[in-house]
This record gives structure tokens, C-alpha cells and sequence, in this order.
């Protein structure tokens, strides 16, 4: 997306329990389940799901570098969100619901910011979701409940719509396609830091710092990078990576990533038990398939980079009030320097 590379710009606490949210909601999508039957606060969390679609007539109400956020966008999620709350009981008329409202229109807003720095980076990769493939998944969905007909029955019972299934499906193509970018550099990176020295021992235990999903440990006493498999576990990883632990000596390590169903993994052999085996692994988590709710914290990180490089470029404007600033540190423009005509919140 080409932001520079600040430091650290004190963005709003919420951005990062946006990032946490957003996977909530799109869990409850057609890969979900369809369950739409949730407590308040978790129907409240649903609203920080949205992405960034294609251009469009629509006012822009924010922009992040050149992706613009419009009207149509903004209000298509906010109106979900707020639906969800009454199906779930919530309260959006009075003081109380004024205020709920108001938190949901910032839950949006920043949600709709997430993802526009990660369309933004798909575009500037290449790798960005074209809405030929975005239709494609949706009628793979389709399928697998019996057909166009059955899919558009379910959204309407969950009083959801196309729109909103389309605008789901683009955000998490668009971030599974980037979790996969990233890993695959982070991976190569590894491999590279191996070569120059650094000790598979500092690597593994970083890397399992950044996965909060790496608790394999059946001991606390067990770096929570060393894992234990049985034959049968060691397979479902896949033959790659049980080759070529097969061929590792007691200390040795491999020195190339394999690729698993749990992400990118380097495999250093730490000891044999009958079939058995524990190894040290390195591992880059880039799950597959993929899904938001096994978002990483390694990639939230990166994520979050972005965002701050952005707000210390001043590229991140919001032109509504929509009761958020993303850069609390950095001087946002008002309202009446919106590009395009001000819808309000």
C-alpha cells in the first residue's frame, strides 16, 4: 500500500479489539453455520465485520491511501449490525440505545478501516480478490446447501441478505490470501536467519510467542514449541514433513519450511519413542484451510504495522461521524474536507 515505515502513533485501544471481533462475525456467515442465535454482546462484536468492494457511485465517507470507504459500504454493515442487536434483544432507541449505536457505528467504521489496508495491500501485491472469484466461492457455497435457492432461503431467514454475504466473503478471500503472502515471506525469512547463525532455539520460541494458537504443550514444563506426535498426528501433517523428520538425527533440524496443514514449519528432532517422535518446531501459522476466527497474532502484528504507518502518513481519513478517529495521534481532517458530499453517521 506503500505507507511509510513510522513508529508507534498511539491508535485507539478498540482498533485492536477490532481485529479480534472482526473474526466473530464472519463466523456466523454461511462457513459458519448460518447461526445467527447469539448473546447481545456477541451480536454487538458482529458489526466490526466489513471490507472494502468495488467502486462504486456511493458517497466516500473515509479513505485509507486509495481505498475508499463509501456510504453504501458503511451503512450496509451498520444496518446488519444493528438488526443482529434487535434480533438479539439489544436496545437501540434511547439513551441506552444511543449509545449502543454509537459504539456500533465506531465497531463499523474501524472494521471497514481493517480491512481496507488489507484490500489495500492484496492490490498492491497482486494478489487481490477479483468479484469472478468472489462469485465463485459463493456458489461453491451454494452448492454445498443445496443450490442458489437454498442459500438465498437461509440468508433471508437470518435476515441477512447478498449483499452482505458478498461483502463478507471479498473481506476473508482477500485476508486468507494475505495470511498466505506473508507466512510464505515470513517462512523464507526464517530459512535465511538459520543460515546466518541464529539458533533454531530463539526462532521456535519467538515464533511461539507470536501464534497464540501454539499450546501444544501437554506440560508447562515443555517449551510450548516442542510437540509431541504419534504416528498417526505425525501424518495428518502430511508426508513432506514426516519424510523428513524421518531422516533427522537427534539435534538435527530441517532447514527448509515445509508446508502443513497448521502453516509453515521447520522441525528440529528432539527425541524418538517407539514410533513417536517430539520436535522442536518453528512455526509460521497460516492454517489451511483458513478461516478468520485462526487469524494469528504474528499477522495481527503485521496488520496493526500497517495501520500505524498509515496514521503517522496521515492517509487514514474518516468524513462522517462516525464517534471514532483511528489515529489518535495524528490530526484528522473534519468533516468539510470530505472529497465527496457528507452522508451523516
Amino acid at each position: 500500500m506503500g505507507y511509510g515505515k513510522g513508529g508507534r502513533v498511539g491508535i485507539v485501544n478498540l482498533m485492536h479489539s477490532c481485529l479480534k471481533w472482526n473474526s466473530e462475525k464472519r463466523t456466523r456467515g454461511l462457513r459458519g453455520g448460518m447461526q445467527f442465535v447469539l448473546c447481545c454482546m456477541t451480536i454487538m462484536l458482529a458489526a466490526c465485520g466489513g471490507s472494502t468492494a468495488h467502486s462504486t457511485t456511493s458517497a466516500t465517507v473515509a479513505v485509507v491511501g486509495t481505498q475508499k470507504i463509501t456510504e453504501q459500504q458503511y451503512a450496509l454493515r451498520k444496518n446488519a449490525a444493528l438488526l443482529s442487536i434487535e434480533q438479539g434483544g439489544g436496545v437501540i432507541s434511547g439513551a441506552a440505545g444511543t449509545k449502543m449505536v454509537n459504539q456500533v457505528s465506531a465497531d463499523v467504521m474501524q472494521s471497514l478501516i481493517i480491512d481496507a489496508v488489507i484490500a489495500g495491500e492484496d492490490k498492491l501485491i497482486g494478489i487481490a480478490v477479483t468479484p469472478q472469484q468472489v462469485q465463485a466461492q459463493i456458489a461453491t457455497d451454494a452448492k454445498q446447501v443445496g443450490g442458489m435457492k437454498a442459500l438465498e432461503k437461509q440468508l433471508s431467514q437470518g435476515k441477512s441478505s447478498m449483499a452482505e454475504l458478498e461483502d463478507e466473503t471479498r473481506a476473508s478471500l482477500n485476508e486468507e490470501r494475505l495470511v498466505y503472502y506473508w507466512a510464505k515471506e515470513q517462512a523464507q525469512a526464517v530459512a535465511t536467519q538459520l543460515t546466518q547463525g541464529t539458533s533454531f532455539d530463539t526462532l521456535a520460541s519467538k515464533w511461539a510467542q507470536l501464534d497464540e494458537t501454539q499450546s501444544n504443550a501437554s506440560s508447562t514444563s515443555i517449551p510450548t514449541y516442542t510437540v509431541q506426535y504419534s504416528p498417526k498426528q505425525l501424518a495428518a501433517e502430511g508426508t513432506q514433513l514426516s519424510t523428513a523428520v524421518a531422516h533427522l538425527q537427534i539435534g538435527q533440524h530441517t532447514t527448509l519450511p515445509i508446508q502443513t496443514p497448521q502453516g509453515y514449519v521447520y522441525a528440529e528432532l528432539a527425541g524418538r519413542q517407539g514410533a513417536s517422535v517430539t520436535l522442536n518446531e518453528i512455526v509460521i501459522a497460516a492454517p489451511n484451510p483458513y478461516t478468520v476466527q485462526d487469524r494469528a497474532a504474528w499477522f495481527e502484528g503485521q496488520v496493526f504495522s500497517l495501520i500505524e504507518s498509515a496514521c503517522q502518513d496521515h492517509v487514514i481519513h474518516v468524513y462522517i461521524n462516525a464517534h471514532v478517529q483511528p489515529c489518535s495521534g495524528v490530526a484528522s481532517p473534519s468533516a468539510a474536507a470530505s472529497p465527496s458530499s457528507s452522508p451523516s453517521a
